[in-house]
């Protein structure tokens, strides 16, 4: 049955997937995933995924299996009951990260209720400013574009990490104002950024943490009189 499907997973985090018209594909998910790493640190980082480029078929007996793949491996299995409303499934993930080492969300357990459908030009986040901190004590902002669906800025603060134990703090600062980043269907974003001898790569999610905030991870590098620097994993939230 299409639609949007709204509910929680066994580590306690909300989970939203949307079927799309007809019934037969799942066309965006989205829920956030703590990992536990072999070195004793969790990380908790947004999974989201999907478009109507993308979308997964749904099978005959309304089952799905949906894979992402990359640095991040994450298998999510879902069937639907069409009688009640609802599906269920399991979310197995891993992640290499070049900070903790291999790390593992284990095997997590999810159901959800279908819920009305928002409009699609609907706010996905609300607009304004959101300031908040990273793990290593930087400062993030983000702001949303008064209709709620781009983002139109972001900066953020990072300890980096050089060869011969150099180290820097540096901020960054990224505007989007003439070419908006879109959110994602459920209020999620991957922005990859670049520049100069720069890159970087910040992940996130509004709502899934709380109402009115923001959460995720960021990664960057950059070639500085030290060499290459890097910032590694560094979860934040707003």
């Amino acid at each position: 049955m299409e639609g949007s499907y709204r509910g929680s997973t066994s580590q306690s985090t909300p989970i939203n997937v949307v079927v799309g018209t007809g019934g037969h594909r799942i066309t965006a998910i989205a829920t956030k995933v703590v990992y536990h790493c072999h070195t004793g640190n969790s990380i908790t980082e947004p999974m989201d995924g999907l478009s109507n480029d993308e979308a997964e078929p749904i099978s005959a007996s309304h089952t799905f299996t949906v894979t992402f793949s990359g640095e991040e491996s994450q298998t999510i299995t879902g069937a639907i009951d069409a009688a009640n409303g609802g599906m269920a499934g399991t979310i197995s993930a891993h992640w290499l990260t070049h900070r903790y080492g291999l790390c593992s969300a284990g095997r997590i357990s999810w159901s959800a209720q279908r819920t009305p459908s928002p409009v699609s030009t609907a706010a996905l986040a609300g607009a304004g400013n959101y300031h908040g901190w990273t793990n290593q004590s930087g400062h993030v902002f983000i702001a949303v574009a008064k209709e709620g669906r781009q983002l139109i800025d972001v900066q953020f603060s990072a300890h980096y990490q050089c060869a011969r134990h150099h180290s820097l703090h540096l901020t960054e600062s990224f505007l989007g104002a003439t070419e908006p980043w879109p959110l994602e269907s459920l209020g999620t974003f991957t922005l990859s950024l670049g520049g100069h001898n720069y890159s970087g790569r910040v992940d996130g999610a509004f709502g899934l943490n709380a109402p009115g905030a923001a959460f995720g991870t960021l990664e960057a590098s950059t070639v500085t009189r030290y060499g290459r620097c890097r910032t590694g994993l560094v979860p934040w939230e707003t």
